[in-house]
């Protein structure tokens, strides 16, 4: 055992942890999609493997959307998602470009993105009172 902290990675088990929770998923909904979020652990090799696996990948920066479409090139099936409460021009513009989902958090953000990109695939971010991001009370 090494004397200082290290990390380690299985990725045979990140890849059947996976698996086991979209069967669980597909069991009672049919119809269900898993998008990693790139913020809790950006590595090349675990975004590489969910990707691999079927998974999509959320990004809240520029810098999480080019990983992930780095990773989408690569497995040519994943899907991805925009979702920040603070949006840049130029990641919404590079998010649409890349045909992802983008979340919207609320409807001044809406007409931003009606003005920017008219075209791209729109969600809504919901807020019922547990934090402060999304639309609230709706």
């Amino acid at each position: 055992m090494p004397a200082t902290p290290y990390f380690e990675l299985d990725l045979k088990k990140l890849a059947f942890n996976y698996t086991e929770l979209k069967n669980k998923l597909t069991e009672v909904f049919e119809r269900n999609e898993i998008a990693y979020s790139i913020k809790t652990n950006s590595l090349p090799a675990i975004v590489q493997e969910l990707v691999h696996a079927g998974s999509g990948m959320e990004a809240a920066s520029l810098k999480e959307l080019k990983t992930a479409v780095a990773a989408k090139a690569a497995a040519k099936t994943s899907f991805l998602v925009l979702n920040s409460p603070a949006k840049t021009p130029a990641e919404i513009r590079f998010a649409e470009k890349n045909h992802a989902l983008i979340h919207a958090d609320s409807f001044q953000e809406l007409d931003i993105l009606a003005k920017t990109v008219p075209k791209a695939r729109i969600g809504l971010r919901l807020n019922y009172g547990s934090n402060k991001f999304g639309f609230d009370g709706i």
